[in-house]
């Protein structure tokens, strides 16, 4: 497809970012423009407290962000710090397991027998 073929399908952002790429200055924003193309991320609606999102607005424009980018952050450090806790306990579980001196004494149940009561 021509620049001038591809351009005509694109609208006013997309051709000057396309224009930036094509003269070599933006590789990076092409980048991420595919991804956002080709993976685009799910709008998620919320209702806020206006004193809480007057807070952020400021905070926002503090950090050079953006409401989205903010939140974004948030979450994303949220289900770190929750992957992190999972493998702290599962690893804290192997531990205690292996110091344990419990014992079935070499008897196996079958599930029936576990589940009843």
């Amino acid at each position: 497809m021509t620049r001038r073929r591809m351009a005509g399908k694109l609208n006013e952002g997309e051709r000057n970012l396309l224009k930036l790429i094509l003269n070599g200055m933006c590789y990076t924003y092409y980048v991420l423009y595919l991804l956002c193309k080709e993976y685009p991320m799910p709008n998620v609606t919320m209702s806020l407290d206006e004193a809480l999102l007057k807070k952020a607005r400021k905070i926002a424009i503090d950090q050079d962000a953006t409401i989205s980018e903010l939140f974004r952050s948030f979450l994303t450090d949220l289900s770190r710090r929750e992957e992190s806790k999972r493998e702290f306990l599962a690893t804290e579980l192997d531990r205690l397991f292996e110091r344990s001196r419990a014992s079935s004494g070499g008897r196996h149940w079958t599930l029936d027998e576990l589940y009843e009561r």
